[in-house]
């Protein structure tokens, strides 16, 4: 799964700190730390994910 988020944020030229401005994080380390497995991903941040990146939900989480 987490793999599949960091290839699909890629694959649309998105960084780090996008991603955590976007999900309202004041920097990118927790963003960072969700994307590795370190943290949980809650379902309102997946939905966020999935919006931004503009794919499924379940094309990242499935």
């Amino acid at each position: 799964m987490y793999v599949n988020l960091r290839k699909l944020r890629k694959e649309k030229n998105l960084t780090c700190d996008y991603m955590a401005k976007n999900l309202g994080y004041s920097n990118r380390s927790v963003y960072s730390k969700k994307e590795r497995g370190l943290l949980p991903i809650t379902i309102e941040e997946a939905k966020t994910i999935s919006d931004i990146l503009k794919v499924k939900i379940d094309d990242i989480f499935l």
